[in-house]
């Protein structure tokens, strides 16, 4: 005799049993899912705000560090650093630049040097010493776009009047405007060295200019420019060089905040979903004992029959999982109803075009199996009662 069946049967026939109980399951499994996928889209939101936004994983040194190429090879070796190139003095990054023909217009602009790698360029883009990649507001006010040629001048004081150094670019790239504010050219590392020694009277022979022997000059770093590897990593590296003396900045408070939040929020569901779980199951367990209960003259024949005792688990095991089944899909419809409209509704309100509640096809799954789990733990203990029907009962009841 197949007791799957019987149990399948049995429970059609108390289908109201059978209403009742998946929709319990729905009630506390619906706004289960509802919650995580509220936490879930809201937060993977944020993250993915955070992550698509480079700057967010920039560390802005701030003052002059006189620093050896030892140590910038010490610093991009550290495992949370993703990107660093080595830096000039503040004074000594700024050029005036001045844009194509026919209506060339002339502005002072930051330069920051730029080198493989570069979170705000391209992948693969290197820029070369006749490069340059401007921010859109420099490519604005210079009316000049990628392709065309720009030129950049400064100049300094010597005993022999006023010099000037000169650079001709081919402009590499505009950088998104989200990424670069303000006027700032990125340039090839060496190009920004150039200038510097420049503006110390030293001689720069690639760009025909004389000064002071190159040789007698002191190679020295006075500062950084930096990227973690991710943002999860930007408050260990904040703390880190900080403890080494930088006085630095970046978006550590930020990204440690919405991490909490999201550590957090974790917690708090799964509070929830056991309190939940937990419920259900004893809801269950009550249902299953009372329908064996209802059912035990029908087992206990079934017994004498000569089915075997460990058999009878498949009547309840067949009523399980046909109330977790039953009760899943309800659950995934009052989801997928609920965050359509809570999508359709609040999906501006997020700080990317994303949904706000969601989840993918693993959260599913695994809602799935953690039901049926609760289901088969319930039945192998609602079980025990089945180990304890005797065939002689039917007899004695005749």
């Amino acid at each position: 005799m197949n007791l799957f069946s019987l149990g399948l049967k049995a429970l059609w026939r108390e289908r109201t049993l059978l209403l009742f109980t998946s929709t319990g399951l729905a009630a506390v499994l619906g706004p289960l899912l509802l919650l995580y996928g509220f936490k879930f889209g809201v937060i993977a939101a944020l993250l993915s705000a955070l992550r698509d936004d480079p700057t967010n994983r920039e560390i802005v040194f701030r003052g002059n560090y006189p620093l050896s190429q030892s140590d910038i090879d010490k610093y991009r070796a550290i495992p949370e650093v993703a990107f660093v190139v080595p830096a000039t003095r503040a004074i000594s990054a700024r050029i005036e630049l001045t844009g194509p023909a026919p209506d060339p217009q002339t502005t002072i602009s930051a330069i920051v040097p730029s080198t493989a790698g570069d979170p705000l360029l391209p992948a693969g883009t290197q820029l070369k010493p006749d490069e340059v990649a401007l921010s859109a507001p420099l490519a604005e006010r210079l009316k000049a776009k990628a392709g065309d040629r720009v030129k950049g001048r400064n100049q300094r004081q010597s005993d022999n009047g006023s010099e000037s150094i000169e650079f001709d670019f081919t402009v590499a790239h505009v950088v998104d405007r989200r990424f670069a504010t303000g006027a700032r050219a990125y340039v090839a590392v060496e190009v920004l060295f150039q200038l510097e020694d420049f503006l110390d009277g030293y001689e720069v022979p690639s760009r025909g200019v004389g000064g002071k022997p190159l040789g007698e000059r002191v190679a020295s770093v006075q500062s950084m420019r930096m990227y973690a590897r991710t943002i999860e990593e930007v408050p260990a590296l904040d703390r880190n060089l900080s403890a080494a003396g930088f006085n630095i900045y970046s978006k550590a408070e930020d990204v440690a905040g919405i991490l909490g939040l999201n550590r957090s929020l974790e917690a708090v569901f799964g509070l929830i979903a056991g309190i939940g779980s937990f419920g259900y199951a004893v809801s269950l367990a009550a249902s299953l004992l009372g329908n064996i209960a209802h059912q035990r003259k029908l087992l206990s024949l079934i017994r004498l029959m000569g089915a075997r005792r460990y058999a009878l688990l498949l009547f309840p095991l067949a009523q399980g999982l046909t109330v977790a089944s039953v009760g899943f899909g309800l659950s995934a419809g009052l989801f997928f109803a609920v965050s359509w409209f809570a999508n359709t509704r609040f999906a501006a309100y997020v700080p990317v075009q994303t949904d706000v509640c969601r989840l993918s096809p693993e959260h599913f799954a695994i809602a799935m199996l953690g039901t049926l789990a609760i289901v088969g733990a319930v039945v192998l203990w609602v079980g025990r009662t089945l180990l304890t029907v005797s065939p002689a009962e039917v007899l004695h009841a005749e």
